[in-house]
């Protein structure tokens, strides 16, 4: 197992680190990606400006450079599972607080 904490945001590309990955694990592995937030297309350049004034108010604004906003879209050619949704209506009704999702990727 590989276990991405708040991390995979820090990855260029979210397609060749899962590959890697991948490659590493025996079948029946899996990657578990928790605590990082994941993008539809359209809310990707939004969020962009955010990280950018985020950085910039800590004095690090080249920080910003290092941080990559990956899009839900890139999982299709996974084998993967949507563990935690936070926009599910059970999340919603639980008071699930955590707005980032859970995926698990499985070596098949």
């Amino acid at each position: 197992m590989i276990v991405f904490a708040a991390s995979i945001e820090y990855f260029p590309s979210l397609k060749k680190i899962l590959h890697f990955c991948l490659s590493c694990l025996q079948p029946g592995g899996e990657i578990h990606v928790i605590d990082s937030p994941f993008y539809k297309p359209e809310q990707i350049e939004r969020a962009k400006r955010q990280s950018q004034a985020y950085f910039a108010s800590f004095g690090y604004p080249e920080m910003a450079d290092y941080y990559y906003h990956h899009c839900i879209g890139d999982l299709r050619s996974f084998h993967h599972a949507l563990l935690h949704n936070p926009h599910s209506v059970r999340s919603r009704f639980l008071r699930i607080n955590n707005p980032c999702p859970w995926i698990r990727v499985r070596n098949n």
